[in-house]
């Protein structure tokens, strides 16, 4: 949560290497669940930071000092968020919640734990596409285009996310 002021403090790239493990192990920073992990990368990258991803089973070789495989849940949803990120372009923070493109065509916004019924939006008088984004499931659904005022509703699920791009 604090990204935007060491952006704005440090002026460099801000890195979160370990921001906990998604694992089993004994101690606090090894054992959150593979949807808290996943939920702390989309944030990161939606304020503008960049995230690491690492994992701790006990039992295992731990994966960030020996490598080899991983075993938990979320590293199978980066490749799918990387994708999404691809089609987005570079990212930068307009509020807590939501970053825009470097043109400002395309807006993501990452609701995390929260699940709202609905999106309001105030569009200009140019089109454009609006995309449910479902960050836990990998999948993606097309709600179609929209000019003006419109009412998008949601699934009201966690770590859900709308993306909403100009049509050209």
């Amino acid at each position: 949560d604090n990204i935007p002021n060491w952006k704005k403090l440090y002026k460099k790239p801000i890195v979160i290497d370990e921001m906990c493990y998604e694992g089993n192990i004994e101690q606090y920073w090894g054992n959150i669940s593979g949807q808290e992990m996943l939920r702390r990368m989309w944030k990161t990258l939606v304020l503008g930071g960049y995230p690491g991803h690492s994992e701790c089973y006990f039992g295992e070789n731990i994966w960030w000092s020996h490598g080899g495989t991983l075993k938990g849940e979320s590293h199978k949803r980066i490749s799918f968020l990387l994708k999404v990120l691809d089609e987005c372009g570079r990212l930068h923070p307009i509020d807590y919640t939501v970053a825009e493109n470097e043109d400002g065509t395309i807006k993501l916004q990452y609701f995390g734990e929260h699940r709202p019924c609905c999106k309001v939006f105030n569009f200009d008088e140019n089109e454009y596409k609006v995309e449910i984004i479902d960050t836990w499931n990998m999948t993606l659904e097309e709600k179609g285009t929209f000019k003006g005022t419109v009412t998008i509703d949601l699934p009201q699920r966690e770590y859900m996310a709308v993306r909403w791009s100009l049509v050209k």
